[in-house]
């Protein structure tokens, strides 16, 4: 039961469309080219709005008259086009079905409404230098059964905070600072806040931070660092002071690894992370990408624990907007032991037009302890996200 509603709480916390790195595999490298955001996430910005209608979703019920070039000139906030717009609102909305302990002779299914966003963006400046965005969230209590204590939230109660809101400055172009409360930068952003890497990290739905970032990049690399003061509506004891810092560099037009590197504390513990990834681009819009990493918590007065995460995955194309997602992670939660849960998912992923997500996943776990092995447990996810 706890691990059910672990899971559910977790899973509620998938985020934006497009916002998946996994799209090396259309050779977009570099986050900020559809993103406000330099490392990925939160609202898409014109081109990236774009390039999603032309050349990532597919074109269902779409008539052959319709040009993607017509997709693109219309894909701002409820189909205005995006050069009349100075404000860059948007809406979102995320529902799923959860059919937990498939293994077992009764397994049970809950549909969650697992997210509910509303941002607007702007930029602005002579030289468009400067870029705001802000993003208030929903989360319904259905989706936070027992309640949220680092947000002094109660069972029964929708959960309602600020998701992001920064403003950024391009001082030049290759140089630009941002000030407010964004997520960290580490490791590889993939959208499944399920993930290992996300939430053993403390990256996940939850996981952003206000403080102050810069960004170096240039066409073939990012290097940020980040330093925060914690999520200040959040409980104090949940408030996490420190830095990190992610460099990825692209030694070609296919392979693009990185490392990370976090520390940060609080009264009551010190937390170190780090990690090395890959994502690669495999044929005609395929890719894969892997993580590894360790993080190793310090409680006051305890002795250090070590964890080990393993991220491993897929993104097959088969057709525009369809791939075929296969995951695998591995998760050891203290290194001087050989205790590790394997977890695979295989999957479906679906964009079959602009605004319009789909996508299922069957995840299998397996925990090996010392002599003791646990039954396979098997969950299936599936999820439709709308978006405007």
């Amino acid at each position: 039961m706890l691990f059910r509603i672990f899971l559910i709480i977790l899973f509620a916390s998938l985020n934006k469309a497009f916002a998946y790195p996994n799209f090396i595999g259309k050779g977009y490298h570099n986050c900020l080219t559809c993103h406000y955001n330099p490392f990925g996430n939160g609202p898409l910005n014109d081109y990236g709005r774009g390039v999603a209608a032309s050349g990532l979703a597919g074109r269902l019920l779409i008539p052959k008259s319709v040009s993607d070039e017509k997709l693109s000139n219309i894909s701002g906030f409820f189909f205005n086009k995006q050069d009349k717009q100075f404000l860059k609102p948007s809406l979102d909305y995320r529902g799923g079905n959860i059919y937990s302990d498939l293994q077992a002779e009764e397994s049970e299914d809950k549909w969650i409404n697992m997210q509910m966003d509303i941002s607007i963006s702007a930029v602005f400046g002579k030289r468009k230098e400067y870029v705001t965005t802000y993003t208030h969230s929903i989360v319904p209590s259905n989706s936070i059964p027992s309640g949220k204590a680092e947000y002094e939230v109660e069972a029964g109660e929708d959960l309602t905070y600020s998701r992001e809101h920064y403003i950024g400055y391009k001082h030049t172009n290759t140089l630009a600072f941002y000030l407010g409360k964004m997520d960290k930068v580490f490791g590889i952003r993939v959208p499944d806040h399920t993930a290992y890497s996300r939430y053993t990290t403390g990256n996940n739905q939850y996981g952003a931070v206000h403080g102050a970032m810069v960004h170096h990049y240039k066409e073939n690399y990012d290097l940020g660092f980040q330093i925060y003061l914690g999520d200040m509506e959040k409980t104090e004891d949940y408030q996490y002071q420190g830095f990190t810092t992610k460099f990825e560099y692209s030694v070609n037009d296919k392979f693009r690894p990185g490392i990370s590197y976090m520390s940060e504390s609080n009264d009551l513990t010190e937390k170190t992370a780090y990690s090395a990834s890959a994502k690669v681009r495999v044929g005609k819009g395929s890719s894969i990408m892997a993580e590894m990493g360790r993080v190793t918590d310090t409680p006051e007065g305890l002795d250090p624990t070590t964890q080990q995460f393993i991220f491993l995955q897929n993104h097959f194309y088969l057709t525009r907007g369809l791939y075929f997602v296969t995951t695998y992670e591995n998760l050891n939660t203290d290194i001087t032991n050989d205790d590790e849960t394997h977890r695979f998912a295989p999957g479906v992923l679906y964009f079959p037009l602009q605004r319009v997500e789909i996508r299922a996943d069957l995840y299998t776990s397996k925990t090996y302890a010392e002599g003791v092995t646990t039954k396979d447990t098997w969950q299936f996810l599936g999820q439709v996200h709308i978006w405007f």
